[in-house]
């Protein structure tokens, strides 16, 4: 029994995203998995908080002076 193939959009980001934890995981070489990702998920999490804060931060200071 075969099953029909079906059109499957992957989302925007997905692929960087799953290629960045691939390097990651083969310049590290984890012995779990699972546990690496979660970490590596979180670091950037946290990594995308701290940018999106000092953008913040930039454009209530300095932002309006460049154009």
């Amino acid at each position: 029994m075969s099953i029909p193939p079906r059109n499957t959009t992957i989302p925007d980001g997905l692929a960087i995203l799953l290629e960045a934890l691939s390097r990651a995981a083969f310049r590290h070489h984890p012995e779990n998995l699972i546990d690496f990702a979660s970490l590596f998920f979180d670091e950037l999490r946290q990594f995308r908080s701290n940018m999106d804060n000092l953008i913040k931060e930039f454009r209530r200071t300095k932002g309006g002076k460049c154009k």
